[in-house]
Protein backbone atom coordinates (compact mmCIF):
# COMPACT_ATOMS: atom_id res chain seq x y z
CA UNK A 1 0.00 0.00 0.00
CA UNK A 2 2.81 2.45 0.66
CA UNK A 3 4.22 1.68 -3.05
CA UNK A 4 0.75 2.35 -4.66
CA UNK A 5 -1.30 3.98 -2.26
CA UNK A 6 -3.73 4.41 -5.29
CA UNK A 7 -3.85 0.76 -5.94
CA UNK A 8 -3.04 1.23 -9.44
CA UNK A 9 -0.26 -1.22 -10.28
CA UNK A 10 -1.70 -4.90 -10.93
CA UNK A 11 -0.06 -7.09 -9.38
CA UNK A 12 -1.94 -10.50 -9.80
CA UNK A 13 1.33 -12.00 -11.90
CA UNK A 14 3.33 -11.62 -8.64
CA UNK A 15 0.94 -13.11 -6.58
CA UNK A 16 -1.05 -15.74 -8.56
CA UNK A 17 -1.73 -18.32 -5.33
CA UNK A 18 -3.40 -15.30 -3.28
CA UNK A 19 -5.19 -13.85 -6.22
CA UNK A 20 -7.05 -17.35 -6.48
CA UNK A 21 -7.55 -17.36 -3.20
CA UNK A 22 -9.38 -14.35 -3.37
CA UNK A 23 -11.37 -15.52 -6.75
CA UNK A 24 -12.98 -18.32 -4.90
CA UNK A 25 -13.69 -16.25 -2.04
CA UNK A 26 -15.74 -13.99 -4.00
CA UNK A 27 -17.22 -16.47 -5.74
CA UNK A 28 -18.71 -17.91 -2.62
CA UNK A 29 -20.00 -14.93 -1.53
CA UNK A 30 -21.63 -13.97 -4.73
CA UNK A 31 -23.48 -17.79 -4.77
CA UNK A 32 -24.59 -17.03 -1.43
CA UNK A 33 -26.20 -13.66 -2.62
CA UNK A 34 -24.74 -11.87 0.54
CA UNK A 35 -21.51 -10.46 1.85
CA UNK A 36 -22.19 -10.65 5.16
CA UNK A 37 -22.46 -13.44 7.80
CA UNK A 38 -26.34 -13.99 8.78
CA UNK A 39 -27.06 -14.12 12.12
CA UNK A 40 -28.85 -17.61 13.44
Amino acid sequence: MKKDPGQRMNVIAEYPERAAQLKALLSQIREQGYSEPRLK
